[in-house]
């Protein structure tokens, strides 16, 4: 397996699997269409927010986003989707992996106070979604 950012010109195919993960859960095809718009990702976004891609023999399994609140001085995890086949495998070394290669990036650009409450969040953030 590999962790990558992701690129602008997989906004389609990260917005379709965002679709197929959020269904996996029974929702209704009410709820899904209703829904559409919200997991429908950008070239921009992913151009300029912290995107990464999971890809296992060249396809992707799933991908996850952290968005900057420069208000509050803080990152918060935006997207976090698997392929349905992948959900409960793979999720927890996404988020491992991404986390500490960009905490490692970043704490060195960072006070050391806000990168404590930045992981203190993420980490509450991640043990809600695992």
């Amino acid at each position: 397996m590999n962790i990558r950012r992701g690129k602008g010109q997989e906004a389609s195919e990260l917005s379709e699997l965002a679709y197929r993960s959020k269904a996996y859960w029974g929702y209704s095809d009410e709820f899904m269409k209703a829904c559409r718009d919200d997991l429908t990702l950008s070239s921009a976004y992913i151009e300029t927010q912290e995107v990464y891609v999971l890809e296992d023999e060249g396809s992707i399994k799933g991908f996850m986003s952290l968005e900057k609140d420069a208000e509050q001085e803080q990152w918060l995890l935006g997207y976090l989707f698997m392929e349905p086949e992948a959900v409960g495998k793979v999720t927890e070394r996404l988020c491992g992996s991404i986390w500490w290669r960009w905490h490692k990036s970043w704490i060195s650009q960072s006070s050391p106070s806000t990168a404590t409450r930045t992981q203190n969040r993420f980490t509450c953030r991640e043990g809600q979604s695992a």
